[in-house]
């Protein structure tokens, strides 16, 4: 039987792919330029938003308590690597939301299931300084060549004919033939991918 050994959480910005140069010097202009949400969903510049911080916002945001943060973010990264490489696991299941990596804006569902026999982790490219933003970014891929890692596939092997009751938003997703399959009022729709 199948027992859940461990579970982690963790946020997927690409502030903890950045240096603390990073931090300390290029997200207060680069924040000014992204847009933000107030608690009601309503669309707020940077400006907007920083006349509703509380009054006691600017001593989160010295040199020195964003320096705190960055030590702490990294070590409780650090910390969940050697739980995670102490677990000993012999099935890893990984939940997060796609952006892009596997699905279109044609097709980006609620919740998706890749059932391939491999998935890729592209090869990180080491970028310059100046380019910090995507350098950040490259530092979710792996160092190394190209990897494809295999994939368990016995829960979703044989999708056809699969049947969801009040599904609005499931998909399938397998790069080997290059189909999505996605559930919609209780069919399943092929959709190419090409």
């Amino acid at each position: 039987m199948a027992r859940l050994v461990c579970a982690f959480g963790s946020s997927h910005s690409v502030m903890l792919g950045c240096e603390l140069e990073d931090w300390l010097t290029k997200f207060a202009s680069a924040d000014r330029v992204l847009p933000f949400y107030d608690r009601r969903g309503k669309v707020l510049s940077f400006d907007e938003l920083l006349a509703q911080a509380p009054p006691d916002a600017a001593q989160y945001v010295t040199p020195e308590a964003i320096t705190g943060r960055f030590h702490e973010t990294q070590q409780a990264l650090e910390h969940m690597k050697q739980r995670l490489q102490a677990s000993k696991l012999d099935v890893l299941v990984i939940l997060g939301d796609d952006q892009h990596e596997l699905f279109r804006d044609e097709l980006m569902p609620s919740v998706g299931i890749y059932y391939g026999a491999t998935i890729r982790n592209a090869a990180r490219t080491e970028l310059p300084r100046e380019q910090w933003y995507k350098r950040a970014q490259m530092r979710r891929h792996l160092i190394g060549p190209f990897i494809q890692f295999t994939v368990a596939q016995r829960s979703f092997a044989q999708p056809e004919g699969f049947v969801i009751r009040r599904a609005r938003d499931l998909s399938f997703k397998q790069f080997d033939d290059r189909l999505v399959r996605r559930v919609r009022r209780g069919r399943v729709v092929i959709f190419d991918d090409q």
